[in-house]
């Protein structure tokens, strides 16, 4: 997986409730004619299979993210989520682990793998993205680290929150 900065997508005007569901994607500035879910690109990647987006609908009180296989024509290959009524993930950081492997932090120590794996089926073969909890994220120095980094901005947080009091 390579991380890339090609993917935008449009704005929208008015109140949050009125905007459509899905948003006019663009691929270096250019339009691509597709329409994806979410209103924020929270990552991006190249990998074999075309392009990983990770969105979301930056939605305060219900953040979930929508995690999307594009293919070199930006159609949507495959798709899968991260989301819960009334629940909420906020997306800490991702990174790639693998060339089909993406790995996901979310709150202190909640970790998920994602990744691109090619089905077969009678006459051809389709990929699915699949979305798995990784459980041991104290014995992975990336993870490791990525929450010593959330630690370390929540603590900055709480100083600012303490001397602004």
């Amino acid at each position: 997986m390579e991380t890339i900065k090609a993917f935008s997508l449009a704005k929208h005007e008015g109140l949050y409730e009125t905007w459509p569901r899905r948003t006019r994607l663009y691929f270096n500035g250019g339009d691509t004619g597709s329409e994806i879910p979410g209103y924020i690109v929270e990552g991006q990647y190249r990998c074999s299979d075309g392009y990983l987006l990770i969105t979301s609908h930056d939605c305060p009180f219900e953040e979930s993210n929508d995690f999307l296989l594009l293919g070199d024509d930006f159609q949507i290959l495959a798709r899968t989520q991260l989301a819960v009524p009334y629940g909420s993930f906020l997306l800490n950081a991702h990174w790639p682990v693998s060339s089909h492997s993406l790995r996901l932090h979310y709150y202190e120590r909640l970790f998920f793998t994602l990744s691109v794996e090619n089905r077969s089926g009678l006459f051809r073969s389709r990929p699915r993205l699949v979305l798995k909890p990784f459980d041991e994220p104290e014995n992975d120095a990336a993870a490791s680290a990525s929450i010593a980094e959330l630690q370390r901005r929540l603590g900055e947080i709480a100083k600012y929150h303490n001397e602004s009091n």
